[in-house]
């Protein structure tokens, strides 16, 4: 049946419509394959057919877009009502972004920037918040930018377009640029401010992106995302509130989700896992766990020497985590 599914989606047509024109025999067939997989919401082959049989498992497929389904049915649920153009199905995506682990707020960004018709609900749920703006890629920014539809583009210029917030705060800091860093007080600024999330070989703590990969960038883009960490946030490093059953609340990085638990990472290496039963409410805060605000402890001469300090790190590409110290 799902051969049979994905020819008539190749054709444009769905087993609602080859239902209409089958014999009773495999009307009857179809009819309770679809009640077996309608009963079998945590099996992906059972998504993999409802996507198939048309408009009438929009409701089945919306409802498995819930986290307690795991991660795989979500995902794949999503990518299944994104086949569909019904209106409707935007604001009911939009509705589950703040709750989403990253992988799945990803994939909803990616179906409502896939129709015209939806980008609308997405552009809106980002003045609202329930989407932040960190978590649009560049090349959607880019194409909503660049859209035909006026108002589209109205919206995407007031959200994407303006200066960031921050541009003051890095303009300040671009005289670190023209000043000799020191490797070796760099080096006491890497422990103090940034060893509790980044990994640099096997220093520090792997939360925020390992520092081994950030070689290519320029020191002026070093200083931004410094600065600025909520630019443009990467989903798997957005921040989450979680509030459990007892009233108590873990804010960190979703580092891996199963079926039944949630494990959350905080600073110094810090984790926790989480039963998805015990989850009272799970928010995401759309920005980095990384803090606004470090020029109040790093100045712009402790600038240059963190920038000396990294430049000057070695590393064995071939073989990371490895860390060699500085020469």
């Amino acid at each position: 049946m799902l051969g049979l599914g994905a020819g008539l989606e190749r054709a444009g047509l769905s087993l609602d419509a080859a239902r209409s024109t089958g014999s009773p025999r495999a009307r009857a067939t179809l009819d309770r394959l679809l009640t077996e997989a309608r009963a079998s919401p945590d099996d992906l082959s059972a998504v993999r057919l409802l996507s198939y049989s048309g408009p009438t498992a929009i409701d089945t497929l919306v409802e498995l877009v819930d986290a307690r389904h795991g991660e795989q049915v979500p995902l794949a649920a999503v990518r299944a009502l994104a086949r569909y153009g019904d209106p409707r199905i935007a604001e009911r995506l939009v509705a589950f972004c703040p709750s989403a682990a990253p992988n799945l707020q990803v994939e909803i960004i990616q179906a409502l920037a896939s129709r015209a018709a939806w980008t609308p609900a997405l552009l809106e749920a980002c003045r609202r918040g329930d989407v932040a703006v960190g978590l649009i890629p560049q090349a959607t920014r880019a194409a909503l930018l660049r859209s035909d539809d006026a108002k589209t583009k109205q919206q995407a210029e007031k959200l994407f377009g303006a200066a960031s917030p921050r541009a003051e705060v890095i303009a300040r800091y671009e005289s670190a640029l023209a000043l000799r860093g020191d490797s070796a007080r760099g080096d006491k600024v890497f422990e103090r401010e940034c060893a509790g999330c980044h990994q640099l070989g096997q220093r520090g703590h792997a939360l925020g992106p390992n520092l081994a990969l950030i070689r290519n960038r320029t020191p002026q883009a070093l200083i931004e995302a410094i600065l600025d960490p909520n630019r443009d946030v990467a989903p798997n490093y957005v921040s989450y509130v979680l509030v459990d059953d007892s009233g108590r609340t873990t804010t960190g990085l979703i580092l891996s989700e199963t079926a039944a638990s949630l494990t959350i990472g905080r600073d110094k290496g810090v984790t926790e896992t989480i039963q998805k039963q015990n989850i009272d409410q799970l928010k995401a805060t759309g920005m980095s766990l990384m803090p606004e605000g470090l020029e109040k402890t790093i100045d712009p001469q402790s600038m240059a020497d963190l920038l000396a300090f990294l430049a000057s790190v070695q590393y064995d590409m071939g073989t990371l985590p490895d860390f060699a110290a500085p020469e």
